[in-house]
């Protein structure tokens, strides 16, 4: 197709066997025009599977922000899409759906969880309305964005976390932010370690870490509430 767009996906990873093959594969819906995996010291095998499905792998220290930002650099495609690596894309999307006219700096999709129960249910719906309501997706909602913009204002932050936060904020003063109404399927793993209302208790606490960051706290302090 003439007008395919050349994309440029970056997938930071760490110990990620059991989940890199099915994002990759899900990426066929988009033929994109690289894939760059960059891992943070794994020790299981994630680069082996990643090398396989003919990823371009980047080794550099852990940390998203950092691995995101290393890829990044390297990255050759016109928009860049910033993928989670429990994160997949599903057979709805297609590559023209990353289309940015002059208006749109940027890119989000729905979100939806794989799974889960009736809690992550509504944590899913709220994440959806936020996003909506004040265009200020997260990071596991495939954010994309023009190469040319992110070369403007200065790439992906080295965040340990908080990474996604800050690059839309800054997004959102270059431009409009795109919403793609399509989901993109998320691991629910980080909402189900608990009892039946961890979903909601994660994400409150999510949520007040945001604030604190919007009031001037460095995400190298607040990580340590994250985990």
């Amino acid at each position: 197709m003439s007008n395919k767009i050349k994309i440029s996906v970056v997938i930071p990873v760490y110990n990620e066997e059991y989940n890199i093959k099915e994002v990759l594969d899900s990426l066929s819906y988009i033929n994109p025009f690289e894939i760059i995996v960059v891992d943070g010291g794994s020790i299981d095998n994630t680069i082996t599977i990643a090398k396989s499905k003919g990823a371009k792998i980047v080794i550099t220290d852990k940390g998203r922000g950092k691995q995101i930002r290393e890829g990044i650099k390297i990255a050759r495609g016109e928009i860049i899409l910033i993928l989670h690596a429990d994160t997949r894309l599903s057979t709805s999307v297609r590559n023209e759906d990353f289309m940015l006219d002059e208006q749109y700096v940027a890119g989000f999709f729905k979100l939806k969880y794989i799974g889960g129960n009736f809690a992550t249910k509504i944590v899913e719906l709220f994440a959806n309305i936020r996003s909506l309501l004040h265009y200020l997706p997260y990071g596991d909602q495939a954010i994309f964005v023009k190469k040319e913009i992110l070369e403007r204002i200065g790439n992906v932050k080295a965040f340990p976390f908080l990474e996604d936060v800050d690059l839309v904020l800054r997004l959102r003063k270059e431009g409009k932010i795109k919403f793609v109404n399509k989901p993109i399927f998320v691991s629910p793993r980080k909402l189900l370690k608990g009892c039946f209302f961890h979903p909601f208790f994660h994400s409150f606490k999510n949520f007040v870490i945001v604030i604190f960051f919007l009031m001037g706290v460095s995400p190298e302090r607040l990580i340590k509430y994250y985990k």
